[in-house]
């Protein structure tokens, strides 16, 4: 085994996430749908969109007249406003037609490609193989109205080629392929977009397009401003594509591909499970990244086959390192820098959502959990994770690791920390960064040799601060500076309300609100998501963990970070006509500041 390359899929016998359900169904609406259609294959790069086309083609191709275009060919050349008419041009040579339907389709093109010109495109006869210097020429004393009457009559054309080429091949439709729209510019794959719907949008026609929605939000904001909203973006979008189809990555079937991958690594298929475990937590189902880990794998056996790799435990322990490091990188290069110092508690409590939670709100530990390993308070210190983040998921990521680290299966011990330490040795081969070895000295800054650790120093005595300011806990990182800080009590409409806890300071102060104006709170909460409050009152995530808020009898979410806590105060207050800054927080403020070490 070589390896695993990134080439798409080519045919149903390859078809090893099993899709094919999804396959036949998408095939069976285009061969059905009225048409004009357009049809987005929306996914994340990597999520296997080429590939999904591909096994598309091969389901309709007796049936239809396909066309492929691969903008990636020329994304890489500086086309300009040259790719839509180059675009126009192969579809039309690939639907087969010569004499006067293709020299009729080459006129339309050297008229257009001359009035754009005049209103500031430039067709180039180098690309499409069409002169149009001369029409470009004659176009600059045209109106308005020859853009108009160009594009009119180059569908009208188009419209004809299809129909005569339809005619020919006795088929039905054409079903036009076009791939990798997102690695254009994105503000000119929605020009592409644009003409796909001005020019093209023909009867018997079909457009499949691979293309990922955040790279057109992206070109249309580049295109026509920051000022134009989410909704009229959205609205640009639905305009031109009538169905957005999602690439189905969380039902691909992992387990399959693994045990496959497995089998062909000449490992034991028997128990797929832990692995696929490890994937699912970590860099998800994406094929691009899983591909990638497991040439990662591939390697490093292959670098360091004689060096405590030979059992089945030891090897799940370096697919479980791997994953540490290519989706938690923070915690990677921690482990990395402190695996003398690690105890089997602090993998036990890096397995705990719990624990995140309070730490990421600021809260203290329930009586009935045990304290804090010193060492996961430093990792968090550093991390800089926020309430964004998905506790729950990299929780359940540590579990799995902590499963992979265990020999037995059952507690840690010192002997599996020892063989952790060793496969960290060589881990870093794959790594990005450069200097993250165990064997050498690292400072918390990530630099080798005698250098600089960081702590948290808290301000002396607790002062009231609103929570306007501009509150910054490390600059340098961008970390937002009431996490970490310690909570005394809160000040709002002349009241003044001692609480230890972010969480029990976030719930007082909406029943605050509530009891002000019940009538514009529950507006707020009937609407969250128009005053970007969704994450507070909608609390539909696995990873909720929701407080009362006992006068209005509502429950919020309250699994976020002290910073998002009071970033959703400041839009509540905000949206019930109050001003955020009459809300103040008696606190003692964190800082990060760096420490000589001695080393």
């Amino acid at each position: 085994m070589a390896g695993f390359t990134d080439k798409p899929l080519s045919g149903r016998s390859e078809d090893i996430f099993d899709v094919e359900k999804y396959i036949k169904g998408l095939s069976s609406f285009i061969l059905e749908c009225d048409t004009p259609m357009t049809v987005a294959v929306q996914g994340d790069w990597g999520s296997g969109k080429t590939s999904f086309m591909m096994l598309i083609r091969e389901e309709l191709e007796a049936k239809v007249l396909p066309v492929w275009f691969n903008t990636w060919q020329f994304s890489q050349f500086n086309l300009g406003d040259r790719l839509p008419l180059l675009l126009v041009s192969r579809l039309t040579a690939a639907l087969g037609l010569k004499g006067i339907q293709a020299d009729s389709i080459k006129s339309s093109l050297r008229t257009l490609g001359g009035v754009l010109f005049r209103v500031g495109l430039s067709a180039a006869n180098t690309v499409t193989g069409l002169d149009v210097s001369g029409a470009a020429e004659a176009a600059m004393h045209s109106g308005e109205e020859d853009v108009t009457e160009a594009v009119s009559t180059l569908k009208s054309r188009f419209q004809d080629c299809v129909k005569q080429a339809l005619k020919e091949k006795k088929k039905d439709r054409v079903v036009i392929f076009v791939d990798d729209l997102d690695r254009l510019a994105p503000a000119r794959a929605v020009e592409l977009l644009e003409v796909l719907k001005l020019f093209l949008d023909c009867d018997k026609c079909v457009f499949l397009l691979a293309i990922d929605y955040a790279v057109v939000s992206q070109g249309i904001r580049q295109k026509y401003g920051e000022s134009l909203g989410t909704d009229k973006g959205r609205s640009f979008f639905d305009k031109i594509i009538q169905v957005p189809f999602k690439m189905p990555v969380a039902h691909y079937d992992i387990e399959k591909f693994v045990r496959t991958a497995l089998e062909q690594m000449r490992l034991p298929v028997a128990d797929a499970a832990p692995y696929v475990s490890l994937i699912r937590t970590s860099i998800g189902y994406n094929p691009r990244g899983i591909k990638r880990l497991l040439n990662a794998f591939l390697l490093l056996q292959r670098i360091h086959s004689g060096e405590h790799l030979d059992q089945d435990h030891e090897k799940r322990l370096l697919f479980a390192v791997l994953c540490l490091q290519l989706s938690y990188e923070e915690v990677y290069n921690f482990v990395v820098r402190s695996i003398s110092r690690l105890t089997p508690a602090f993998f036990n409590q890096l397995a705990q959502p719990e624990r995140y939670a309070a730490l990421l709100s600021g809260d203290e530990l329930d009586e009935d959990m045990e304290e804090n390993d010193p060492l996961l308070q430093e990792l968090f210190e550093q991390w800089g994770l926020d309430g964004s983040a998905d506790v729950n998921r990299i929780a359940d990521f540590m579990e799995s690791f902590r499963t992979a680290l265990s020999a037995s299966g059952g507690a840690l011990t010192r002997e599996d920390l020892k063989l952790l330490e060793n496969i960290l040795n060589f881990s870093a081969t794959t790594n990005a960064e450069a200097e993250t070895a165990p064997s050498r000295f690292l400072s918390a800054n990530g630099l080798s040799g005698r250098g600089i650790r960081y702590k948290n120093r808290l301000d002396d005595a607790a002062a009231y601060h609103s929570v306007s300011e501009p509150i910054v806990f490390d600059a340098a990182k961008k970390l937002p500076g009431w996490n970490n800080s310690k909570l005394e009590a809160f000040r709002l409409f002349g009241q003044e309300v001692p609480v230890r806890k972010y969480s029990a300071m976030l719930t007082q102060v909406l029943d605050l609100l509530y009891q002000r104006d019940p009538e514009k709170f529950r507006a707020v909460q009937a609407d969250p998501a128009a005053h970007e409050l969704s994450a507070l009152f909608d609390c539909k995530r696995d990873s909720s963990k929701t407080a009362r808020v006992p006068t209005a009898g509502v429950d919020v979410e309250v699994n976020s970070s002290s910073h998002d806590k009071v970033i959703s105060l400041q839009r509540m207050m905000t949206a019930m006509g109050y001003n955020p800054g009459n809300l103040e927080l008696k606190v003692r403020l964190a800082h990060r500041v760096e420490q000589e070490n001695a080393g």
